[in-house]
């Protein structure tokens, strides 16, 4: 598409330097020349230009007074200054004045760049011009649409004073319209002046842009989303009352909040059992030990007749303690999950807490990799792996445990499934280490359910959303 573009200038040479700096730019540049009044005129009629470039040196016409015949005509186009020589002062004069920029005639590289965004600017202002002609087509339509519209809605003048308020903005403010209307919105609310809807309508009115945010008023105890809409004349503003949904908000972060208070104690309660069930094993089993080991060795140092009998079984009670305090130790240490993978580590718990009680165990996998979970999931699997066999070893009387990790779409399933006495359903929640299980589970975003009946074993099936 070619572009029209209107020269203002008597110098021919001048003129075909400024047209070779337009070409080769994507402009597809057409050139009309012109030096007079009488020209000027009837090119904007006939030729239609789409942008304007005026020298300010020409003897009988100046750029001044092209630029105020296209602005009482109405007439919206770029309009550019070309020219040999300008002042500073000037150059601001006729910005001010509605000229959208201004080039010097040894600087012409920056003309296409100039021509292009005065273009842009043109056209948004077009659409701007067009979105708001659209909207108020008709004072009538317009108070008949603003009526039945739900939001609140008011329009106010650029003093800031009210010129329309609709019914439901009237009740949302508890005032007539008769209260407000001619008032400025700050003498009415002087709390608003500097809050970020101030703020928001000032830069609306300043920039001509539409505004969009969302502000707490206390006051009117108002959670309010404001669209802003300019024009010359003052600002349209539809608000809309957003109490209800901000106080759900805060009900769902208050929730959120507690449940990880709740999260944060079962974790610190979960240590304290684990400290404890530590104490409790250093007591009676390896303090023990050591109580009877320090009876024997008593014995010996007041009867060093006996000494060599007593010696193996010193020796003896020392090497039980070494492997209760391993034992302890091996409980407790975080597995190294990235050098041995999960299902090794699994291998190895139920070896060791599992195979001394008897339990036979039976590891299934179907479509599982263990590079779809997380080191947290990894990790707070293997925990509950180890808290799920120390609750079989404790109540289950089970002979037979399952392990089953399948992928299904986008989620891991695992199966840990005994075939002892079962648990009343009822009873589940008394269970504290179910809890932990549980809690693990949440934290990562996971789902657990549980299926037990007396005498019908005990299934914990685990869904974890694949990372």
């Amino acid at each position: 598409m070619e572009l029209r573009i209107l020269m203002l200038e008597d110098d021919a040479t001048d003129a075909e330097l400024v047209q070779r700096s337009l070409h080769g730019h994507d402009l597809n540049p057409v050139f009309m020349v012109v030096s007079s009044a009488i020209e000027y005129t009837r090119a904007l009629q006939e030729f239609k230009p789409a942008v304007i470039l005026a020298d300010n040196s020409l003897p009988q016409f100046d750029a001044k007074e092209a630029l105020r015949y296209l602005q009482e005509k109405k007439i919206h186009i770029p309009f550019i200054m070309v020219t040999g020589t300008m002042s500073e002062e000037f150059a601001v004069h006729i910005i001010k004045k509605g000229a959208d920029d201004y080039i010097l005639k040894n600087s012409l590289v920056r003309l296409p760049s100039a021509i292009q965004a005065a273009l842009r600017h043109h056209e948004t202002e077009r659409e701007k011009e067009n979105a708001i002609s659209q909207l108020v087509v008709s004072e009538r339509n317009y108070r008949v649409l603003v009526e039945r519209i739900t939001d609140a809605f008011i329009a106010l003048d650029n003093e800031w004073r009210y010129t329309y308020i609709n019914p439901q903005a009237a009740t949302l403010i508890h005032k007539t319209p008769e209260e407000v209307m001619g008032k400025s919105v700050w003498e009415i609310f002087p709390e608003a002046v500097g809050s970020s809807t101030y703020q928001a309508m000032m830069r609306a009115f300043q920039e001509q842009c539409y505004q969009t945010n969302e502000d707490y008023f206390a006051p009117l105890n108002l959670w309010q989303e404001n669209h802003i809409y300019p024009s010359p004349d003052g600002i349209s503003m539809f608000i809309r009352d957003i109490s209800e949904r901000k106080r759900l908000q805060l009900e769902l972060m208050e929730q959120k909040r507690r449940e990880q208070q709740r999260l944060t104690a079962t974790a610190l309660a979960a240590q304290e059992r684990e400290r404890n069930a530590i104490a409790v094993e250093l007591h009676d089993n390896v303090n023990q030990i050591l109580v009877g080991t320090n009876l024997l060795l008593t014995i010996m140092r007041d009867n060093p007749e006996k000494g060599k009998e007593l010696l193996h079984s010193c020796m003896d009670s020392i090497r039980e303690a070494i492997s209760e305090n391993r034992k302890i130790a091996h409980e407790l240490v975080t597995p190294d999950l990235e050098t041995e993978g999960l299902l090794e580590q699994l291998n190895k718990l139920v070896g060791n807490m599992l195979a001394p009680a008897g339990i036979q165990v039976k590891i299934e996998q179907e479509g599982f990799q263990e590079n779809g979970l997380t080191a947290d999931q990894k990790l707070a699997l293997y925990r509950i792996f180890q808290e799920q066999c120390a609750n079989i070893i404790k109540y289950a009387g089970a002979t037979e445990v399952l392990f089953r990790f399948r992928r299904m779409e986008e989620k891991y399933i695992i199966l840990i499934a005994d075939n002892g006495k079962g648990a009343e359903p009822a009873d589940l929640h008394k269970g504290i280490g179910l809890h932990n299980i549980s809690a693990r589970i949440n934290v990562l975003d996971g789902r657990s359910a549980i299926h037990t009946a007396p005498g019908q074993g005990f299934r914990l099936e685990i869904n974890l959303p694949i990372q």
